[in-house]
């Protein structure tokens, strides 16, 4: 087992670079093909059999915790976290280890962080409320928001979650992206590549005028939620576009359901509720980058 697991965390690593690093076609298609062969290199490493952890060492239970941790995170697959990550930290409880920090390919990690980092990613507060609760010294830091949400919207196709104006709370509300043509911007605040896409944007009076008449801006939930309060300042003074939160939940599925939320940024161009045109990343030839746009403004028939 030792050697399959170095044998998938180092293929997680080749193959992430090679197929990430490929020409952009602006399909999408590079997210999907990674996520693709990661699931098809798991099944072939560990089968479709379930794993009884409890019979392995430490060092092992380490490199499998990363395994299904690494393949919750990039395939955005909860059943790696409830079927299999749970149940090892209850192992690791009992060892009295899960406190502990390990470290894979030089890099330090802690499993509470890690667990924890999933509830968020996957929106369940609840767990992640009562996680915190049990662990505080090593989650203090971490930012849990109030959730409301509206039962009477719960039948609509296209929710996302609006921040509050303190930056405390979310709620869901209803948005129509299905008429018209529409301009789908997902970000991540941590993200450098992220921040320089809003800024130059920002920056083109045309372009911005341009987004806040047809653009939505969706932060997918990641491992942390310590960006609500500068993202609902931005909100305060851009109320014409704002950014919404989206949890990767099966109750939002629906309309959004076509887009990739692995990676920032990324920006969907919409007509007649399909995408015809997609961006992804950042080029830091800014030119290059907002030449881009533009066309794809183009394409969804938006005239400038």
């Amino acid at each position: 087992m030792k050697i399959n697991l170095e044998i998938f965390l180092n293929y997680h690593e080749l193959e992430g670079e090679r197929i990430l690093s490929k020409p952009d076609d602006y399909l999408g298609s590079n997210d999907m093909e990674f996520k693709t062969q990661l699931e098809k290199k798991y099944t072939q490493l560990f089968g479709d059999k379930k794993i009884d952890f409890s019979i392995y060492d430490n060092p092992t239970l380490q490199g499998l915790w990363k395994v299904n941790h690494t393949m919750a995170f990039q395939c955005l697959e909860k059943r790696y976290l409830y079927n299999n990550l749970e149940e090892i930290f209850e192992i690791l409880k009992k060892r009295n280890i899960e406190k502990e920090n390990y470290i894979v390919n030089k890099t330090t990690y802690n499993y509470v962080e890690n667990i924890f980092g999933l509830y968020i990613l996957f929106g369940d507060f609840s767990k992640a409320n009562s996680l915190k609760d049990e662990y505080q010294s090593i989650l203090k830091s971490e930012v849990i928001p109030i959730v409301y949400d509206d039962t009477s919207i719960m039948g609509e196709d296209c929710k996302l979650y609006k921040i509050s104006d303190d930056g405390r709370s979310i709620s869901l509300i209803s948005v129509n992206i299905k008429e018209g043509p529409k301009i789908i911007f997902i970000s991540n605040p941590g993200c450098y590549f992220s921040k320089q896409a809003i800024k130059l944007i920002s920056a083109t009076p045309e372009l911005m005028n341009i987004f806040k008449k047809y653009a939505t801006i969706i932060i997918p939930f990641r491992t942390s939620m310590s960006y609500l309060n500068d993202m609902a300042v931005w909100n305060k003074n851009n109320p014409e576009l704002e950014h919404f939160i989206y949890p990767h939940q099966d109750k939002l599925q629906g309309c959004f359901n076509k887009f990739s939320f692995s990676s920032a940024p990324k920006l969907y161009f919409i007509k007649d509720n399909k995408i015809v045109y997609q961006i992804r990343g950042f080029d830091p030839r800014e030119s290059k980058y907002i030449s881009d746009v533009y066309n794809g403004i183009k394409q969804v028939g938006i005239e400038i």
